[in-house]
């Protein structure tokens, strides 16, 4: 390759870097992120399904968002015997770039805590901690959406429709695969 083309690829690798590269942040890594939300666990295990088509169907229509993927893993976590809950990792695209988010779901299947774990769009679409909140405590139901029980956030709409799809994904998750008991989600995991 000529020094000429090198330098062509070199300005043209300049240029087209995404402009939000300086501005993606991993806040947590996965390790930390469940260390926050079962801390005090003796016990996370690690569980995977290859979903059945019913099974990915079933969660697409009760989450009203596409499944990128018919592979999925959750953590489960126990304290002296006792289920603390699961959590699941959702990584999506926003508006052009990836956004990670742990969705933690307590033992009744309700959303116990909404943690950012990484962000790679713009920090002026990133929702403030406190936005995630809302989402504690509720269950999958209709109005679990934007512009009815969720907040839109100004000059972020994108990524607050992402992390509501995100949130009710994953509670249709726990609904179809974790609340069905344990030989639904073992004859998911042998698939």
């Amino acid at each position: 390759m000529s020094s000429r083309r090198i330098a062509a690829v070199a300005v043209l690798l300049a240029v087209a870097w995404p402009a939000s590269a300086p501005d993606a942040i991993v806040y947590l890594t996965q390790a930390q992120a469940l260390e926050r939300a079962f801390p005090g666990a003796d016990r996370v295990e690690r569980r995977s399904w290859l979903l059945t088509e019913e099974q990915a169907s079933r969660i697409t229509q009760l989450s009203r968002a596409p499944l990128d993927s018919r592979l999925l893993a959750a953590h489960t976590a126990w304290k002296d015997g006792h289920l603390l809950g699961h959590a699941l990792i959702d990584v999506h695209t926003v508006r052009t770039l990836p956004e990670a988010l742990m969705i933690v779901l307590d033992p009744a299947g309700r959303v116990g805590d909404v943690v950012m774990l990484a962000f790679h769009e713009p920090t002026d679409y990133k929702p403030a901690a406190r936005w995630y909140t809302q989402f504690v405590g509720r269950g999958l139901d209709a109005r679990l959406q934007l512009r009815a029980d969720v907040d839109a956030i100004s000059g972020a709409t994108l990524s607050a429709r992402a992390a509501t799809r995100s949130v009710r994904r994953a509670l249709a998750i726990g609904r179809v695969l974790l609340e069905e008991g344990p030989a639904v989600a073992e004859a998911s995991a042998a698939e």
